[in-house]
């Protein structure tokens, strides 16, 4: 007997659309009637019969990928997603991109639901992801805290980091200040970490600015706080969590009268296309984006052409220090 949605309506005494709505994960019904429509859809085979035939039709239709975003007003996750799109085209792949929002309730709930409705054939994640239960999914994710047998790209921060900590300490700074948001939490830690690592062996101090804003105006914020500040209790030199902040915070530097780098050095991290045309040119830390889309996309791809190739369990990208002008020598 097939099991069609007309089926499944007759027997829990609900219209078609509902069943509909229910199966592709729609809002619009209750999550108690949803639990109960996927149940006895379930226990029916209704998705055993939809695995059978997306199998059947994997050599007609090319592999398709969830691309999954916490945001997309952020320039540093619509380039990586854009250049992801890219290289899966190049590799003969489909894409659609899903915003998750920073929520990993909801990324979980969504993955279930693309899984149980055939929607794809593998993810990529740029924030954490957590499956409830096996993995059900060839996945890459870009975070360290996804679970699972999942491979997971990251960029070397903390090599990246490093090396702009000793390069302001080269060009004379012993109080380097650091600015970011909540949702920079392991960038926060990271420069704490790296900050008492090296004050071990060098003389220096370290501050830290946390705001709870976004991309320019938490630079902004911290900007008028650190100008509150007597002078002596001030950072010489800041790292800012991304370049947004950087931008922001160099921007309300200007405008208060100070001059980066002559009175106060600035580091960004990600070298989006705007850091370069900032005023200074700012020194940020880049990540190979291009690469780590390339090896995300070939990585997914091969994984789903054979079902029996061992994913990878991680993949560490290297970073650099991009040297321009918003770094200057110690007063």
């Amino acid at each position: 007997m097939a099991v069609t949605h007309k089926k499944l309506a007759e027997l829990l005494h609900v219209s078609q659309s509902t069943v509909s709505k229910a199966l592709s994960g729609s809002r619009e019904v209750s999550p108690e009637l949803a639990e109960k429509i996927v149940k006895k859809a379930a226990e029916l085979g209704y998705f055993q019969i939809k695995r059978e035939r997306s199998r059947s039709y994997a050599s007609v239709f090319s592999p398709e990928i969830a691309i999954f975003v916490p945001e997309i007003i952020s320039v540093y996750y619509s380039d990586i997603a854009t250049r992801i799109v890219e290289k899966i085209k190049e590799k003969n792949g489909r894409s659609s991109i899903y915003v998750t929002g920073f929520d990993t309730e909801y990324t979980s709930f969504l993955l279930e639901k693309l899984y149980d409705n055939i929607k794809v054939d593998g993810v990529i994640s740029l924030s954490e992801v957590r499956y409830n239960g096996e993995v059900k999914l060839p996945t890459v994710s870009f975070s360290r805290g996804s679970n699972g047998r999942i491979c997971h790209i990251e960029s070397d921060l903390k090599s990246g980091m490093r090396d702009a900590l000793t390069y302001l300490l080269r060009q004379g700074h012993s109080f380097i200040g650091y600015v970011g948001e909540p949702l920079t939490a392991q960038k926060n830690r990271l420069f704490g970490e790296l900050a008492d690592e090296l004050s071990a062996e060098n003389s220096i101090q370290s501050k830290t600015y946390i705001e709870d804003s976004r991309f320019e105006e938490i630079g902004v914020f911290a900007a008028r706080k650190v100008l509150a500040e007597n002078e002596n209790e001030r950072p010489t030199a800041f790292i800012c969590a991304y370049d947004e902040i950087a931008i922001g915070f160099m921007s309300e530097l200007s405008k208060k009268g100070l001059d980066v780098p002559r009175d106060i050095s600035v580091i960004g991290i990600n070298d989006i296309q705007a850091a370069k045309y900032s005023s200074p040119p700012l020194t940020t830390i880049s990540a190979d984006n291009d690469k780590a889309a390339d090896k995300a996309a070939e990585i997914i791809m091969r994984c789903v052409s054979d079902k029996h190739e061992p994913m990878p369990p991680s993949l560490k990208i290297p970073t650099k220090l991009v040297v321009r002008e918003s770094v200057g020598s110690a007063k």
